[in-house]
């Protein structure tokens, strides 16, 4: 009796086992079809850097990120094609495709661009499928991009770099600048007389980040950034998109002086737009985008490689400063106080 009741009982667990395995792959295929997106071909275009390794760096990057999409069954049925374009002819390429019609479904938005004569997809369903705290700046997405038309998923902070060989007695451990005055009276007040340059793509928002700016804005039209990178010029006024270059032509000489004030206007990176799209495609496109800003994406891109920019992701973010380029923490150390221009 007792063996006729295990084997009975083996007998209900199996069936039971059937039953649910069953239910599993009914289960499974119903949300696989429901998640499966459907047919569609997606070209990406992003522009290239001037310099070769960027160049590779960043073509990989955006390869490794495209084949992470790919590995998922997701996106078995959708075709991604990638384009890099060289930045001396991007803008050029992106205004030729729009008056023809033939514009790619995701592309880079470059800085300053002017999307008013494109027509695009609203982003906004995207900013809503993350939790906003978990990222710099998408919790005032709306204020910042209020036509919802493009998507940054990285940035860039403004810093002040320093020859420090030409200022030997100055210890700039623990300095970060609050105004513009503090940093003149380094050096009992010599650094004034000495030749400094500033990036002219971001000059006016320095004259928002430090309230003093403009009366010492004249001295920075002494010196260029090129001056900085040959050791001619004392300071350079610029963003951390260029602490690579930076880092190179001074090695060993360049320190990073962070901003603190309460206002600091950072600058996006890899910014993308989706063209206007129906269907297969929007779907398709609006699902790949949303991926750059994951995690895995957002280590692909900006920890993995010397790139500019740094991942909105703090946890990602977190890595960079902590673990990968300590030399940042300083400069991340006030991230409440990071904005992006309106």
């Amino acid at each position: 009796r007792k063996r006729f009741k295990r084997t009975a009982g083996i007998g209900t667990s199996l069936l039971l086992v059937a039953l649910l395995t069953s239910y599993g792959v009914h289960h499974y295929q119903e949300r696989r079809q429901e998640a499966v997106l459907e047919a569609a071909d997606i070209t990406i275009w992003y522009s290239l850097d001037n310099d070769e390794e960027l160049q590779m760096q960043k073509d990989k990057a955006m390869e490794d990120i495209v084949a992470s999409i790919k590995d998922s069954d997701v996106y078995a049925d959708v075709n991604i094609e990638l384009k890099g374009i060289d930045e001396d002819q991007y803008e050029d390429e992106l205004n030729k495709a729009n008056a023809s019609g033939d514009m790619p479904c995701i592309y880079e938005v470059p800085e300053n661009f002017d999307l008013s004569a494109y027509d695009t997809e609203d982003l906004s369903g995207i900013i809503k499928e993350f939790s906003t705290k978990d990222y710099l700046f998408l919790g005032n997405y709306s204020k910042y991009f209020s036509d919802y038309n493009s998507l940054p998923t990285g940035f860039n902070v403004p810093v002040i770099y320093i020859n420090q060989t030409l200022l030997p007695d100055v210890d700039f451990d623990g300095i970060d600048v609050k105004n513009m005055k503090m940093l003149m009276d380094l050096d009992d007040g010599n650094m004034q007389y000495m030749p400094m340059a500033i990036d002219p793509d971001i000059a006016e928002n320095y004259s928002t980040i430090f309230d003093d700016f403009d009366d010492y804005k004249e001295l920075m039209e002494n010196a260029t950034k090129e001056d900085f990178l040959n050791g001619t010029a004392v300071a350079y006024f610029s963003d951390t998109s260029e602490y690579f270059e930076v880092r190179t032509a001074l090695l060993g000489s360049a320190v990073m002086l962070p901003v603190n004030t309460k206002n600091v206007i950072c600058t996006t990176e890899n910014r993308f737009a989706i063209s206007e799209c129906d269907g297969a495609e929007e779907k398709a496109a609006t699902k790949i985008l949303s991926y750059f800003l994951s995690n895995n994406a957002q280590e692909i891109y900006y920890i993995q490689t010397s790139l500019p920019g740094l991942p909105m992701e703090k946890v990602a973010l977190n890595k960079y400063y902590t673990v990968i380029r300590r030399q940042f923490s300083d400069v991340l150390a006030n991230t409440d106080n990071f904005i992006f221009e309106k």
